[in-house]
């Protein structure tokens, strides 16, 4: 597969916060592996969830317990 994307794995430990930032024409999609449910720019999303993140310049990904994330960064 050919393709203009950046994957970021991440384990997010309870009281930290995962940012990343996304440059003019790029998305990202997050997708909640395993662990707790993560908050992303005031939606929860569940484990085994995933979420578009779309015209946003910042991504901040924070939750109560510990989870494990992907993320994959997309020019569209």
């Amino acid at each position: 597969m050919h393709s203009d994307a950046l994957v970021y794995s991440c384990f997010l430990e309870r009281g930290h916060i995962a940012d990343h930032a996304l440059r003019e024409g790029r998305g990202a999609y997050v997708y909640v592996l395993e662990g707790d449910s993560v908050e992303i720019s005031n939606d929860i999303i569940p484990v085994l969830g995933a979420a578009q993140v779309m015209g946003a310049t910042d991504i901040r990904m924070s939750t109560k317990g510990e989870a494990e994330l992907l993320l994959v960064d997309v020019s569209y």
